[in-house]
């Protein structure tokens, strides 16, 4: 009869795995409840002052092709095609190896603003940045917004939990002023 009640429970190892999955499942459930109270669209917005003209840190911002010489994130632009009046398309696949995505220029005010809309291969989200370049004591001031969309709940859980709201636009910011600073400073 011991026996029997030995084979009912299972083996202790058994019932650490099926406890660690109760607690993986738990957890994951909690992310996709926690994100489906979260709103799909967000806006993220930062600003950094670049000690460059105008002309030089859009010029390095428009030239997408040469991005992958001072992106911390980029590994490699594909696709590349030119438009007419600046507007172009592409994807970009980060050095992490699991994002790729396709970028289009949807407006395109020289030394002014840039627009491009973002749309993740994976669907995990989706937006557009716009860019405005202003001409200030100092050098520029750059400002990107950040309007997106993450429709998976469980990845806009993450994604809230995480924190990440501006951590892409401020590391693309950090990115741009060095460039254009060390360029300024030849």
């Amino acid at each position: 009869m011991a026996e029997d009640k030995k084979k009912k429970k299972g083996s202790p190892v058994m019932r650490v795995i099926a406890g660690l999955l109760l607690v993986i499942a738990a957890a994951v459930g909690g992310v996709w409840v926690y994100g489906s109270s979260q709103p799909e669209m967000h806006t993220s917005k930062g600003s950094e002052t670049i000690a460059a003209e105008v002309s030089d840190v859009f010029a390095l911002q428009a030239d997408v092709p040469s991005q992958t010489q001072w992106r911390s994130d980029l590994k490699e632009v594909k696709n590349w095609e030119p438009g007419k009046d600046g507007k172009a398309s592409w994807k970009e696949l980060w050095k992490d190896g699991r994002n790729e995505f396709k970028l289009e220029v949807l407006e395109f005010e020289k030394n002014k603003r840039l627009k491009l809309k973002i749309d993740d291969e994976n669907k995990m989200f989706y937006g557009t940045w716009t860019y405005e370049f202003e001409e200030v004591e100092g050098g520029t001031k750059v400002t990107i917004t950040e309007n997106g969309g993450i429709p998976n709940p469980f990845f806009r859980g993450m994604y809230n939990l995480m924190n990440a709201s501006d951590k892409t636009l401020k590391a693309h910011l950090a990115d741009l002023k060095a460039e254009a600073e060390k360029k300024a400073a030849k």
